[in-house]
């Protein structure tokens, strides 16, 4: 891990150890700006980007499938991919309609999206329901110090991100997908129940809640940005 990735994940708790000039730099720059000097070799560049979108970066994390006990992982990927592709942005050269916060969001998201492929390939008996079932009914739990993320008001919020996300996302399917996932992955009706009340073949609503478990993953983790060619 680099000097530079290493301050940046433990900012939270050693920003009184920068240096004046740095934190009145990190302060007074604009996003592009840190991210060039980020790119000359500047470490705390890095560190104040991260420090300036750490929230945003965190709920992507919260808002997508990803199990609890794997954000830290993700988030660790995340800001690899980051710091890695930081010189692939397209504002460092032209005008571009994605600000820095946006794109590093949508690489996060990415990072999420890679991780949930990566689990529905090595664990089949982890079906995305559950997963749906885990955001709908998350108890709340405080997420790790080290995000600045304990207080309750900001836990309220965060629940409430992963309520919209959720909703949001049903909201943009078709009405036939919407209707087999909600009654089949979150009401508990079984697919034999459900298609006797539809009067439809069995197959026909396993292959509804298959595209439809698809569409929804595909609408809860948008790549709005390919890695290769972020910006």
């Amino acid at each position: 891990m680099t000097i530079a990735l290493h301050r940046a994940m433990m900012a939270p708790m050693n920003h009184d150890a920068w240096r004046r000039d740095e934190e009145r730099l990190s302060i007074a720059l604009d996003d592009v700006e840190l991210l060039r000097r980020h790119l000359d070799g500047h470490p705390w560049a890095f560190t104040a980007l991260v420090r300036r979108y750490h929230r945003q970066l965190w709920w992507a994390i919260h808002s997508s499938c990803v199990p609890a006990d794997h954000h830290m992982d993700v988030l660790q990927e995340g800001l690899l991919r980051i710091h890695r592709f930081a010189r692939k942005f397209r504002g460092l050269t032209a005008e571009s309609t994605s600000t820095v916060g946006t794109w590093m969001v949508a690489i996060m998201r990415n990072a999420c999206h890679t991780f949930l492929r990566t689990q529905t390939r090595h664990a089949p008996n982890l079906p995305l329901e559950d997963s749906i079932l885990r955001v709908e009914h998350r108890s709340g739990a405080t997420p790790r110090a080290t995000m600045h993320l304990a207080a309750d008001s900001d836990n309220a919020l965060e629940r409430a991100v992963i309520r919209m996300d959720v909703h949001r996302a049903l909201k943009q399917m078709s009405p036939e997908l919407r209707d087999v996932l909600i009654n089949t992955s979150l009401k508990g009706m079984s697919v034999d129940e459900y298609a006797r009340r539809e009067g439809i073949p069995v197959g026909t609503v396993k292959s509804r809640r298959s595209r439809a478990k698809k569409q929804l993953e595909r609408l809860l983790n948008p790549q709005e940005y390919s890695v290769a060619s972020a910006g």
